[in-house]
């Protein structure tokens, strides 16, 4: 079996797919799904990074490729918003899918206290470096540089430098 990072989704999840315990999952990060949302399975998607408009845009054709009705998948965007650009969403997105969206860190954080700006984030798992990858390259975390470079190669990203 060919074991490299683009294949290891789909090995993570074959015995999770194929087990009759596998319950639906509110969301997935990720507009980059590999195809692994068919019906049931996830509520919708939460953008995390790049142009939200085109992450959207993105998330319905994958939809409808897959055969999933975008009216019963929920897009959430919650990536450096304003007031005005959940407008501009809104505007764009509504009637096509259901919608949420978490202004700033008030997703998470709606107590009124000041929110730490802080991100943790897994570097090393038993050894062997770890990497976010982002459509938003100041968001890509990697303390390996030789591995995030194989990385960028693998999937064919584009180095932020």
């Amino acid at each position: 079996m060919d074991m490299n990072p683009k294949t290891a989704a789909e090995i993570a999840w074959t015995p999770w797919t194929c087990s009759k315990r596998a319950k639906p999952s509110p969301h997935v990060e990720s507009g980059d799904v590999h195809g692994f949302i068919t019906r049931g399975w996830f509520d919708g998607a939460r953008h995390d990074s790049g142009d939200p408009f085109v992450w959207g845009e993105r998330m319905l054709a994958h939809y409808k490729k897959n055969r999933v009705d975008p009216l019963t998948k929920t897009l959430i965007f919650s990536d450096s918003l304003t007031v005005p650009r959940t407008i501009e969403l809104y505007q764009q997105f509504r009637g096509r899918c259901l919608l949420a969206f978490g202004i700033g860190t008030n997703l998470t954080n709606d107590l009124g206290y000041e929110p730490l700006q802080i991100v943790i984030k897994m570097v090393r798992c038993n050894g062997q470096p770890v990497a976010k990858l982002s459509d938003t390259p100041s968001k890509n975390m990697c303390d390996d540089e030789k591995y995030l470079a194989y990385l960028r190669q693998v999937f064919e990203i584009k180095s932020a430098d």
